[in-house]
C-alpha cells in the first residue's frame, strides 16, 4: 500500500543578504493535528502551508491548489514559476505505525508580500521569521513555535541547496517517539540526507 502524500509549500523572499520564510500559526488543531494535546501546545505552533494530494494530481499540482485554497497574496507582481521542491520527509506515527510522505516545496516571492488565510481559516495569521530563526522557541505569537519534529528537518532543506530527504518516526504529538526504560529504551529514528538527483 502507498503511503498518503501531503504536499506543504513555505513561501521565501530575499532581502539585504538574508532569506525570509512565512510561516502561518495554527490554534485551531484540525486534520493530521486533531490529535494534539492543547496543552503541550497551548499558544499553537507555526507551519507551512499545504495539505493532502488528491487523486489524480501531482504532488506540485496539490501544492499549488493548497497554497491557492489556504491563503491570499497582497501583492501587484506575483511571481511565475517560481515553486521549487526541496524534499521528501517519510513519516511513520507510532505506534500506530500510520505512514505519510511529505513533499516540500517552496515558492519564490521577488520581493515582502503580505500573506492572509482565507477560506476553511487553517491558520489565524502568517508572518515573515529570518530563516536563521526558525528553529528558536516561543518565535511566532504568544509563543509559537516550530513542532518539534519539524525542527529536525526543516532548517536543512531551507538553508540547503538541491534537494534533502529526511525519515522520522514520531508520535501522534509530533514528538520524537520513546519507549521504554534503562536498557528497554528506545526511541524513533530520525535520518536526513541530501539527494545526488532530484525527485519529481
Amino acid at each position: 500500500m502507498s503511503k498518503k502524500k501531503v504536499a506543504v509549500i513555505f513561501p521565501t523572499y530575499k532581502e539585504n543578504n538574508q532569506k525570509y520564510i512565512a510561516l502561518g500559526h495554527v490554534t485551531t488543531f484540525k486534520g493530521p493535528f486533531k490529535h494534539l494535546d492543547p496543552s503541550l501546545y497551548p499558544n499553537g505552533f507555526l507551519n507551512g502551508i499545504g495539505g493532502h494530494v488528491e487523486s489524480g494530481e501531482t504532488v506540485a499540482q496539490a501544492a499549488k491548489r493548497e497554497f491557492g485554497e489556504e491563503v491570499e497574496i497582497h501583492t501587484t507582481s506575483l511571481p511565475t514559476n517560481k515553486l521549487v521542491k526541496i524534499g521528501v520527509v517519510d513519516v511513520t506515527f507510532l505506534p500506530e505505525e500510520k505512514e505519510i510522505q511529505l513533499h516540500v516545496f517552496r515558492i519564490y516571492f521577488p520581493e515582502r508580500v503580505i500573506i492572509t488565510p482565507r477560506g476553511k481559516r487553517e491558520f489565524d495569521s502568517f508572518d515573515w521569521y529570518p530563516l536563521r530563526n526558525i528553529s528558536f522557541p516561543k518565535l511566532g505569537p504568544n509563543g509559537a513555535a516550530l513542532l518539534p519534529s519539524d525542527k529536525f528537518w526543516l532548517p536543512h532543506f531551507l538553508t540547503g541547496k538541491g534537494q534533502y530527504q529526511a525519515e522520522i518516526e514520531i508520535t501522534n504529538q509530533f514528538r520524537i517517539y520513546e519507549t521504554g526504560e534503562g536498557d528497554d529504551y528506545k526511541s524513533g529514528k530520525m535520518h536526513l540526507r541530501k539527494l545526488k538527483a532530484p525527485t519529481d
